[in-house]
């Protein structure tokens, strides 16, 4: 009851996650292996009559399935009927194998194509995510989640598919030696579904638990494999190569250890299957014969048998490893349905929320940024944390105004930052432009504003791409990016290069300077023109002449756009309107003359 239970939970998984397109293309699948079995079925069956009438030539005209060739011939010999029997057996076998390479198509295009859906579904999920997340998990395990998601529902559906395949198989073959003789079919079919129902008692618990420990494993891996390659610099400078090539090799260890269980449990099924069938029925052969069976009128039923066990061994073989299969991938595949479940349920909440087609917006359905953005007592923690970060802090920028946001190390700058830039979702307050809260105008507000961050992040792609940012190429405007590095003050730079905006970087930005780096994520930020700036210690990493040149870019900027500057040293922040300090949670305005020295204010 247990297993039945288990099993019909794995199928309302599958249901959960196929889509309505998905679930009409699964019927085609179903009924592809329904022929398929029918066909196995004529194949298993034309086995008898032929060998019925090798064994009796009187009896041959008396057998349905081949008067209809003493009705065309009456003349024609013994030798010549079998002969049309074989060939019309090898046709059928033809038209059989035919339909399964067919239906063996149809099954993996189905599931190749709801691996690539669900990989592409789970990674839009994800991305719809709030922020926190992000923040909270490790960048191996989100990987793992997009595709150990997509091959755990693309394992189990195929392993499914089989499963149904071999099943309806050996059903149908069961059905026909029963036809046959009864009192061996029966013999026979308890014995195999005893067979597989004992595999799957012994097997079960430890393939779930494997499949479980191969989940965590292959996070690890994850992570040990990105340090290694994403810290490749201070590796090599450290010496410690083989120290992180060790730590991988310990993950890799413990995911060979996990594979190896699995491939020895999967392949046990098929040999006690095969040892306890194939003896049942010997065993079974020797009682019928010691209770009087006729050898001689018992070879057809004998063959028969022996061509139904030829296929239904295999099947039974594939039903154990397939329901193994499964059992393995369950805990990914829950894995996969509670985050679908998660994603769901935040879409559901986000819809509760104004969207963007529900606000009056002008007449070319663009709001504008008019006045002011105001932070009304927000309030904000993380999920786990106990205390606030923010707690019930209000602040207004006027349009044009630039403000800087100082503060000791974890006062909440950066959290402020996020906040505004709508990443966080306060919870009590809000953040406002112009009187609309910015929860109403997710996609209008992704427009108003642009960042820049501490640590810059570039694509290891051309400068095109990097300044355009996810844009199809289609729609680059080469005019607006030469206009945004001109304003970061890095477009005589990028005309010195040979290939110009063609140009590659490598990894990150890898050959180009730490000062051109962060001039090329403030052209990004630029090239949409948003009248909003967030810089959050954008110089930070940079030494004094480099920051000095960085800051001119930023400075250049001063009453054409909003600019809110955290600051991590004072001389960054000289040229603002008004100053800011993050204490307690709460933002406290500051005379500007009194927390800058009079040198720098020069």
């Amino acid at each position: 009851m247990e297993n039945i239970k288990a099993f019909l939970r794995i199928l309302g998984q599958i249901n959960y996650i196929l889509t309505s397109k998905q679930k009409r293309e699964s019927i085609i699948v179903f009924v592809s292996m329904i022929v398929c079995s029918c066909l196995e079925l004529l194949g298993i069956s034309a086995i008898y009559p032929l060998i019925q009438a090798i064994m009796d030539e009187n009896a041959i005209r008396t057998k349905w399935f081949i008067k209809w060739v003493f009705v065309l011939s009456p003349d024609i010999s013994y030798n010549s009927v079998i002969v049309i029997l074989c060939i019309c057996i090898a046709v059928l076998y033809l038209v059989k194998n035919v339909a399964s390479l067919a239906c063996s198509y149809i099954q993996s295009r189905f599931s190749a194509k709801f691996q690539r859906e669900v990989s592409t579904t789970m990674l839009r999920y994800v991305m719809k995510r709030p922020y926190e997340y992000f923040v909270n998990t490790n960048n191996a395990e989100t990987t793992y989640i997009v595709t150990g998601s997509s091959s755990a529902t693309y394992g189990v559906l195929t392993y499914l598919f089989r499963l149904v395949a071999e099943g309806l198989t050996f059903i149908m073959i069961g059905v026909f030696l029963l036809y046959t003789d009864w009192m061996v079919a029966v013999a026979a079919m308890v014995l195999s579904i005893s067979c597989l129902l004992l595999t799957i008692m012994l097997f079960k618990k430890r393939l779930k638990q494997a499949g479980k420990d191969e989940y965590s494993a292959l996070i690890e891996q994850g992570k040990a494999l990105g340090h290694a390659v994403g810290g490749i610099k201070q590796i090599i400078i450290m010496d410690r190569r083989e120290l992180f090539v060790d730590h991988y090799v310990d993950t890799a260890l413990i995911s060979e250890r996990i594979a190896r269980m699995k491939g020895f449990l999967e392949s046990c099924p098929d040999r006690l299957i095969e040892g306890v069938c194939i003896g049942g029925f010997v065993l079974i052969v020797c009682i019928r014969i010691v209770l009087g069976a006729n050898p001689i009128e018992f070879i057809p039923v004998l063959g028969t048998f022996a061509m139904g066990a030829f296929k239904m061994l295999p099947s039974m073989s594939k039903m154990s490893s397939n329901i193994n299969g499964i059992v393995f991938q369950q805990a990914r595949l829950s894995m996969c349905v509670e985050n679908i479940k998660e994603i769901r349920k935040i879409e559901e909440e986000r819809k509760k929320i104004v969207i963007d087609s529900d606000i009056k917006e002008n007449n070319d359905g663009n709001l504008f940024f008019q006045n002011s953005i105001s932070v009304k007592n927000v309030t904000w923690k993380y999920s786990k944390s106990v205390g606030n970060v923010l707690q019930g802090l209000s602040i207004t920028i006027h349009k044009g105004e630039s403000i800087a946001l100082i503060g000791s190390s974890g006062a909440g700058k950066t959290t402020l930052a996020d906040v505004i830039l709508g990443l966080f979702p306060p919870q009590e307050g809000g953040v406002f432009m112009d009187d609309i809260d910015i929860r109403t105008i997710p996609h209008t507000w992704c427009r108003m504003v642009g960042y820049v961050s501490q640590v810059p992040f570039l694509l290891d792609d051309t400068i095109r791409a990097n300044v355009a940012f996810g844009l199809p190429e289609s729609q680059v405007d080469d005019k607006k990016i030469w206009q945004a590095l001109e304003e970061a003050q890095i477009d005589e730079y990028v005309k010195s290069l040979p290939e110009g905006l063609n140009s590659y970087m490598g990894a990150n930005g890898i050959r180009l300077s730490g000062g051109q780096r962060q001039r090329l994520t403030i052209a990004r930020a630029l090239y949409e023109s948003p009248p909003i700036l967030i810089f959050d210690e954008a110089t930070s990493a940079l030494d004094t002449e480099t920051e000095s040149e960085v800051m001119e870019s930023i400075e250049s900027l001063l009453g054409r756009k909003t600019l809110i500057i955290i600051a991590h040293r004072l001389t960054t922040i000289r040229n603002c309107d008004r100053v800011f300090e993050i204490v307690d949670g709460k933002a406290i305005e500051r005379d500007k003359n009194s927390v800058i020295p009079a040198a720098l204010l020069g």
